[in-house]
């Protein structure tokens, strides 16, 4: 009865993780980062919502060059990274035709 509770949990896990790397932008090594997802096992929605956030303000994600590996990201545990404050720039001062 257990590893059917296990094999429940599992597909559940895996059914999360799937959502995180549709959404996800880099998509690379899928294995390694399946593992990592269900190492750490997140809560999705604390997960989609990092990543959305992270995806619009962090500069890193601008570039596919410099996106984490999803499995660096889900190992380095990003989705509890402070969000950093939006640095607001006054459009006054660009010179935008």
């Amino acid at each position: 009865e257990s590893r059917e509770e296990d094999r429940i949990e599992e597909s559940k896990h895996l059914a999360n993780f799937e959502t995180f790397y549709s959404k996800y932008p880099n998509k690379v090594k899928k294995e390694r980062a399946i593992k990592a997802w269900l190492k750490h096992k997140p809560d999705i929605d604390t997960v989609l919502k990092s990543l959305e956030y992270q995806v619009s303000n962090d500069r890193r994600f601008r570039e596919k060059e410099f996106t984490p590996h999803p499995a660096s990201w889900l190992n380095d545990k990003e989705w509890e990274n402070e969000e950093v404050k939006k640095k607001v720039v006054n459009s006054t001062y660009l010179n935008i035709k």
